[in-house]
């Protein structure tokens, strides 16, 4: 959102009638131009010395927050162990499991969607670009991905309702979009544990692709479905131009693993074994509406700062007296 500051650039220069006194503990070199900071700056809070300032500023009019989730099972996925310091026939014992992977997002840089039976393009904002370097040699792609996971859409002009007897200042507006397929970068399963009393780590093939529909050279299909969102959100009744906005962020959490095989060596230069797991992605969806409003600010009139505790004045003793401050307050 738009932020209004108003900062005092003590790095102007600053006339020598303007200095009542300063720290001597300062390393000045010319008393003409030094100007002392204020850390307890004395604000004048009178209401005829407030200064109105005009913004155009950008409102959230509604928000809605919605979420998809998924949970699968797969019974035999293949696990490669990092060292090979076991024996043959040792158990394997799982202790700890976990998802690793980089970015949750979606290819598309417009996504078609809905709005009260009308199209509606939501474009990707380029704050959102995620470039995802793959590392493995799991997919055809190129050796960079980019991903968003923030959209947007503009939309001109509102219908205006023009019944009289209708005095709500917003209207339930339906948003649909459906068959959102999600990408993963870079995705690792990584179990640890012991395996005959010794500790081991072992993971899964690295693979960037889609989510729900795998490539059939890896190893692991997550065999997740498109997603679909629905939600009514609120705008304006009064045919103000509105902005839409989409947020996505994916989680991908493994649940659950077992695995009944022992260790074995075999011609492979890694070692491995296969488990089940459990495993869920939740994909959680913000969305807003935006309106611009011109709105009229009071605030602090900068020049009508002075500092206390024997530092510096940023203005003269008359000035300040003019204005209501006394040198009295300012311990000067």
């Amino acid at each position: 959102m738009d932020e209004l500051r108003n900062n005092v650039d003590y790095q102007d220069k600053c006339n020598e009638e303007n200095i009542i006194e300063t720290n001597k503990d300062c390393n000045k070199t010319n008393s003409k131009d030094y100007c002392s900071f204020c850390e307890n700056i004395k604000i004048d809070s009178n209401i005829p010395n407030l200064m109105v300032m005009p913004i155009l500023s950008k409102r959230i009019f509604d928000f809605v927050c919605l979420k998809d989730e998924q949970f699968k099972y797969d019974p035999c996925v293949r696990f490669y162990i990092e060292d090979d310091n076991y024996c043959d026939g040792d158990p394997i014992c799982i202790d700890h499991v976990c998802a690793e992977y980089d970015f949750i997002g979606l290819r598309d840089k417009v996504l078609d969607g809905k709005m009260d039976s009308q199209n509606l393009k939501f474009h990707a904002t380029n704050d959102s670009l995620y470039v995802c370097s793959i590392n493995c040699g799991c997919s055809s792609e190129n050796d960079e991905v980019y991903l968003y996971d923030e959209y947007v859409a503009n939309i001109k002009e509102v219908q205006i309702d023009n019944n009289p007897n209708n005095h709500k200042v917003s209207i339930k507006s339906r948003i649909f979009e459906e068959n959102l397929t999600f990408y993963i970068c870079n995705l690792k399963i990584i179990a640890s544990g012991k395996i005959g009393g010794k500790y081991f780590r072992a993971s899964t093939k690295p693979y960037t692709g889609e989510l729900s529909n795998c490539s059939k050279d890896y190893e692991w299909d997550p065999g997740f479905k498109p997603v679909d969102f629905y939600s009514r959100v609120d705008i304006p009744r009064v045919g103000k131009k509105v902005s839409i906005f989409e947020e996505f962020k994916g989680y991908l959490t493994i649940d659950c693993i077992n695995t009944y095989d022992t260790y074995k060596k075999d011609n492979e230069l890694l070692a491995s074994f296969d488990a089940s797991i459990e495993y869920s992605l939740l994909i959680n969806k913000k969305i807003y509406t935006v309106i611009k409003e011109k709105l009229s600010v009071l605030t602090i009139n900068q020049n009508i700062i002075c500092c206390p505790e024997n530092r510096a004045m940023l203005k003269s003793p008359s000035y300040c007296s003019l204005n209501g401050i006394n040198r009295s307050d300012l311990n000067i």
